[in-house]
């Protein structure tokens, strides 16, 4: 479509259904870009398709003299900045709030008394904006006892970020991140940055890159059971004794799963959280 055309026209109307599979064809012939297949109903099928001028549609219509079309006028919209303008910050958790960057300043100007974490994003093709209840159940029980732990971080399957910078602003440690997806390691580096923290040390791999044990006093893992299943022996040998998991990404009705692995693992519960079909804990580990 022309960019310099302000509006389209949509054409819409309908024909037998057993016949539009030819219409389709001819309106193609005709130089149509697409058609859109609306309804079936009482044996007729109902369309629309998309015309970019006044003079594109008069060409096209006047084709099809037997077609009663019903034309609508639309303004084009630079869909990327429509988009843009619909996100607000987002409270993923009461001491969490992620901001898009367009929206960074405005956020400041508007919630000057603002005292909890505040977390710009840029997302791109990694996992983690905040929004999915996964990532929220994390935060809110890091809000709950985080901020107490000792000892390095290692955050599993790290995505955007997100989850390890919160961690690094509640108690500022050693801090590791792990990913197995090349395309998240830039956007990681590019959101630590955005938000002035140092960058973390990364891994791009699996948890066997790791050596040795008892490394890490907490670690971050937001990940559905069948990715978090093949890592529970590294898990346990990279845990210091006495060290926590955090463990969000597993569907409520699958909970027992994860409640018989501590028992087995000498890890002791010390608090849960559901929000909707999914659920979250926090355990420690005894290792004597």
């Amino acid at each position: 479509m022309n960019p310099s055309v302000n509006h389209f026209f949509w054409a819409a109307s309908s024909v037998k259904a057993e016949e539009y599979e030819l219409w389709s064809w001819r309106f193609f012939e005709a130089g149509a870009a697409s058609v859109e297949e609306l309804t079936n109903e009482n044996g007729l099928t109902h369309f629309r398709l998309v015309l970019p001028d006044e003079e594109s549609l008069k060409a096209f219509t006047s084709q099809f003299p037997e077609l009663k079309f019903e034309i609508t006028q639309e303004e084009v919209q630079d869909w990327d900045t429509s988009w843009r303008d619909q996100q607000e910050p987002l409270q993923v958790s009461d001491d969490l709030v992620v901001v898009p960057p367009w929206l960074n300043e405005k956020f400041d100007q508007n919630n000057p008394g603002f005292s909890g974490v505040k977390l710009q994003i840029e997302a791109k093709q990694a996992f983690g904006t905040g929004h999915h209840e996964t990532t929220s159940l994390m935060a809110k029980l890091m809000d709950k006892h985080y901020a107490t732990s000792q000892g390095a971080t290692l955050d599993i399957g790290t995505g955007t970020g997100i989850l390890a910078m919160y961690a690094y602003c509640k108690r500022a440690s050693s801090l590791t991140v792990t990913e197995i997806d090349p395309v998240c390691l830039p956007c990681i580096e590019e959101n630590f940055d955005l938000n002035g923290l140092p960058q973390p040390n990364g891994i791009l791999g699996f948890l066997d890159t790791l050596a040795g044990e008892n490394h890490y006093g907490s670690i971050l893992i937001n990940m559905i059971r069948s990715e978090v299943w093949p890592l529970r022996e590294d898990i346990i040998r990279l845990l210091e004794d006495g060290g926590e998991i955090y463990i969000s990404g597993q569907l409520a009705d699958e909970k027992h799963y994860v409640l018989d692995w501590f028992n087995e693992a000498g890890f002791t519960l010390i608090d849960e959280i559901q929000d909707g079909d999914w659920w979250a804990a926090m355990g420690k580990i005894s290792k004597a």
